[in-house]
């Protein structure tokens, strides 16, 4: 532990903390309304107002100011402070260690529980079998130390953190919603390019012929209007299904692709194995480089990938070949209008699985050649510009990550407000909740001997 700052004191949880075990059985009271801290209510804070009947199981007896350590899966690290009650007694779940002070702020005990001196620890000592199923041990977590500032600098940190953190959350949460923008505007992108709209400007450059017209109307509905250039055609026309089942026992060390390979709406093939490392036993259609591979389940997850490598997909997967430009047949299949023709029959019912005769029918707008070359190139400029945001934004959000926790350390190194001389010490604290504690024990003591002689 590093020098403290004058005035602070570190000392044991067990030491300073002042709860001690009191429970209730809400069963007991059935019609009674009580305010329940249960682990759900991490991060939003709201309790639950719940009659006891319905609470079903012992509780402990809380109140405002005392401040909650979840147990279950410590790395998450959810602490929480009782809010001000509104007029229902306040219980909390057992999966809650409990710490009180009427001697300490209990925003300042929360925000040291939260940061990484204090997180390190805990994850250190904790029992189960991993995941969320991990314990935090309340014997040991009870010896663990508290780093103690003097009560009016305690107030000044917590003044002072609340204002920073806030803003970093603010910084966060923009942070966050970038993804779901560029979501859109990759969408917006792919909408833009296979209706025309992308490369508008490019064929008031060129020379184009006018295309034959083959359909005009799907399902009953005219179909939208295109480029004179362009036309409707059916995914039959362009686009051959292919289909070549064999046994994947025989080449067991192929690449295989099945659906969960392939990342939803944005053509990218995630980790894959081979046939022998995933175990694949049944038939599997062997596929070639220079094709789509389509996920004909669930096609509202819009599963789509142009690979560069052969090998074997699952039989829920549709090798594509096709006379188009790859890319362009690839940007129209993760287009949203293309999902929703393909997700949804004619009862608007979404499909589990599509079959290649519903595939067949499905319009795809063919541009000539030359434009869809000219497509592909804009899409992949527009989506490499987004891809470089996209690596700004998480680069940003670990460094904003970071920054929560270089807060909490300063501050608990009393670096982050001035430091009042005028303060009173840390230590006192300690010796008059030390006072408390023994005139408790006393009156507790007394009240036992006036019963015995009752």
């Amino acid at each position: 532990m590093s020098e403290l700052p004058k005035g602070w004191v570190e000392e044991k949880i067990e030491v300073v903390n002042e709860y001690k075990a009191q429970t209730l059985n809400p069963l007991k009271f059935p019609d009674e309304m009580f305010e329940l801290f249960s682990v759900p209510i991490f991060p939003t804070g709201r309790a639950e107002f719940i009659l006891g009947k319905d609470i079903g199981s012992t509780k402990q007896v809380v109140r405002e100011g005392d401040v909650l350590l979840c147990k279950i899966n410590p790395r998450i690290n959810r602490v929480w402070v009782v809010t001000e009650s509104k007029g229902h007694r306040q219980i909390a779940s057992s999966e809650w260690i409990v710490f009180r002070s009427n001697l300490q702020n209990g925003h300042f005990i929360r925000y040291f529980f939260t940061s990484e001196r204090f997180r390190t620890l805990l994850c250190s000592d904790i029992s189960g079998v991993g995941g969320s199923l991990t314990r935090a041990k309340p014997k040991l977590v009870s010896k663990y130390h508290l780093v103690l500032a003097p009560l009016a600098e305690q107030k000044r940190i917590v003044e002072k953190l609340d204002q920073v953190l806030a803003q970093v959350d603010t910084i966060k949460a923009r942070l966050d919603g970038i993804p779901a923008i560029l979501k859109r505007f990759r969408q917006s992108v792919l909408a833009a390019a296979v209706s025309g709209k992308l490369t508008e400007e490019w064929r008031g450059m060129n020379v184009l012929a006018f295309a034959s017209l083959s359909i005009n109307e799907f399902r009953g509905k005219a179909l939208s209007t295109l480029p004179n250039s362009w036309s409707w055609k059916k995914f039959g026309e362009v686009v051959e299904i292919a289909s070549n089942l064999v046994n994947p026992l025989e080449t067991p060390n192929d690449i295989h692709i099945a659906p969960n390979h392939i990342e939803p709406r944005t053509g990218k093939l995630l980790e894959f194995k081979t046939v022998e490392e995933d175990a694949v036993k049944s038939s599997k259609h062997r596929f070639y480089s220079g094709q789509i591979l389509y996920s004909k389940i669930r096609p509202y997850l819009c599963k789509a990938a142009l690979v560069h490598f052969s090998g074997l997909c699952s039989a829920d997967m549709y090798p594509l070949n096709t006379e188009l430009e790859k890319k362009y047949l690839l940007n129209w299949l993760l287009s949203e209008q293309f999902t929703f023709w393909a997700a949804n029959a004619n009862s608007r019912t979404v499909l589990p699985k599509i079959n290649k005769k519903q595939l067949s029918e499905i319009p795809v707008p063919v541009p000539s050649q030359e434009e869809q070359t000219e497509i592909v190139r804009l899409v992949d400029q527009y989506f490499a510009f987004a891809d470089t945001i996209e690596k700004q934004v998480q680069k940003a959000q670990q460094r904003v990550d970071k920054l929560t926790q270089s807060i909490l350390a300063k501050a608990f190194r009393g670096e982050l407000v001035p430091q009042d001389p005028s303060d009173e010490p840390a230590d006192q604290l300690l010796k008059r909740i030390a006072a408390a504690r023994a005139e408790s024990e006393a009156l507790a003591k007394a009240a036992k001997k006036v019963g015995k002689k009752k």
